[in-house]
């Protein structure tokens, strides 16, 4: 029996703790703590806010480096989909192109853009995957591969 085996993506793995250490450096996050936590000498009631703003921060890149896409092959007709999880074993997926919905999100504001930047894998409208910026992950790789899983899907179901 032949093998048809296509690797899409293929990533070098990198586990939780540095993903999660690399996420939370942010120059303009820490400029803008910075500057409240100055002016919270003058109105005590931002350390409220400074504080609530930075717990959000470090929870929201928490949520958002729990899974780390590593690799994406083609067998057939059906994608299988391995990545890391939070305790930094491997897990794997396999999701049949014609049920799958990919997408990327990239729109948020202000300090919510941080942890908005994803790409979504659905099957059968349930998330299955998200994928979001960070180290081994640029935009431009999100997009890109969210171009090619829609292409992939694209030519299959032309097929």
């Amino acid at each position: 029996m032949k093998d048809n085996k296509e690797v899409i993506l293929s990533r070098k793995p990198i586990d939780f703790k540095t993903r999660f250490k690399k996420s939370l450096i942010s120059p303009w996050v820490y400029l803008m703590l910075g500057f409240l936590t100055v002016l919270s000498f003058y109105n005590p009631y931002l350390w409220i806010f400074t504080t609530v703003l930075a717990l959000t921060f470090i929870v929201m890149n928490y949520n958002a480096m729990q899974q780390y896409l590593m690799k994406i092959e083609l067998d057939d007709n059906d994608l299988k989909i391995s990545y890391l999880n939070i305790k930094n074993v491997e897990k794997s997926i396999q999701i049949p192109v014609n049920e799958l919905t990919v997408d990327y999100y990239g729109n948020g504001i202000g300090f919510s853009s941080l942890a908005s930047n994803h790409m979504r894998i659905e099957h059968n409208g349930q998330t299955k995957l998200k994928q979001y910026q960070t180290i081994g992950w640029t935009l431009v790789d999100l997009k890109e591969t969210t171009r090619e899983l829609k292409e992939i899907k694209r030519q299959i179901a032309a097929y």
